[in-house]
């Protein structure tokens, strides 16, 4: 009788042992110790081409918030590439990295970039229209002098008219070009470098291509050009993917499940590994460090998105958010600009979606 009743009292032990080890909580020295080697620095160092049908090409850098054209050159070789930083972290041992949209690849609307092109073109039309309208002028002033028979003035004459002919055709040209079809490129060069170790140029880098995006979500997935991840770095568990297309066969109804699982997110504490400041703050003697940074979520906005406390900088775009047992949930990709306090994460199921889309 006490064999079987020791039987029995090792079987509850080993079981609530069991449930205390699966629903342990993480520490910030663990996930420092092991999580933070799965996430990686992003640099994207990328440039706009507009190839209108007229055999033009203008390379430019970005649009402003008030619409306005950034760099705007027609020689390649003047391009001067703009340069930023997020972060991401690795979701499979072939070496792909989940991280944002807007950090993979920043876009325009080919609209939005026509309107700016053809809005610097006008403003340059009309400038040089303007020059046009007073060398006319001139020259008639000029054509009234040589007429009366002041032939000194013929050589000036011919040298204005040249120039004036030659600023009608650049009008005439810059119209052209308004009304012209044009096809609207991005030309990037995405790199990443692990954590803790030395970053001292570009060539620390390893070279990787984006895979594929969801704009409305503002997610991507790029990869190592080598398709595998180095040993001892982590790679974050995204078996859900695995486990939804599971559920859908067996009937199983798996959004309601998410749904579930992220309204019992409230109030529950968080944690981010990211680059905040990218490599301004990263950077250390001991080489490249990841923050790990805590909150609790505030907010459960929609089926989307969650807003939570956690502080967040610009940099850390792209960063995973974990629960308390260090599991993803969310990806990190918007804060208020007057405040850090507050920021949003795209809700991971976008991220496993995203994920199916590739498989």
């Amino acid at each position: 009788m006490k064999k079987y009743l020791f039987a029995i009292l090792c079987v509850f032990l080993s079981a609530c042992g069991g449930t205390q080890t699966k629903n342990k909580k993480v520490s910030v020295q663990s996930l420092e110790a092991k999580q933070a080697s799965g996430v990686v620095l992003i640099k994207n160092t990328y440039y706009y081409s507009i190839d209108f049908d007229s055999n033009l090409t203008v390379y430019f850098t970005g649009i402003d918030d008030e619409g306005n054209i950034q760099g705007v050159t027609f020689d390649e070789n003047e391009v001067k590439p703009v340069t930023c930083y997020g972060t991401g972290f690795f979701v499979s041992k072939d070496g792909l990295i989940a991280t944002n949209a807007h950090v993979a690849s920043p876009t325009f609307s080919t609209k939005d970039v026509r309107a700016a092109i053809v809005g610097a073109f006008n403003n340059l039309s009309d400038k040089v229209q303007d020059a046009v309208n007073q060398q006319t002028e001139r020259l008639g002033e000029l054509r009234l002098l040589i007429d009366a028979g002041n032939s000194e003035y013929m050589s000036q004459y011919q040298e204005l008219a040249q120039k004036r002919d030659g600023n009608q055709k650049l009008v005439n040209a810059i119209n052209r070009i308004n009304s012209a079809e044009c096809d609207y490129s991005r030309h990037s060069d995405i790199g990443v470098a692990f954590n803790n170790t030395h970053v001292r140029n570009t060539d620390d880098f390893t070279d990787c291509v984006t895979v594929t995006t969801d704009e409305e979500h503002d997610l991507a997935l790029i990869q190592l050009k080598t398709k595998e991840t180095p040993k001892k770095l982590f790679v974050f568990d995204m078996s859900m993917s695995k486990t939804s297309k599971r559920s859908m066969r067996n009937g199983d109804d798996e959004e309601n499940k998410r749904k579930k699982r992220a309204s019992s997110l409230a109030g529950k504490t968080l944690y981010m590994i990211g680059f905040n400041l990218g490599p301004q703050l990263a950077l250390t003697k001991e080489g490249l460090k990841a923050q790990i940074t805590k909150g609790e979520v505030s907010q459960n906005t929609d089926e989307d998105k969650i807003m939570y406390t956690i502080p967040s900088l610009h940099g850390s775009s792209g960063s995973p958010v974990l629960d308390s047992q260090g599991k993803v949930v969310a990806v990190n990709f918007a804060g208020f600009d007057k405040t850090q306090n507050f920021n949003f994460g795209i809700k991971v199921n976008h991220l496993v979606e995203l994920l199916q889309t590739i498989e």
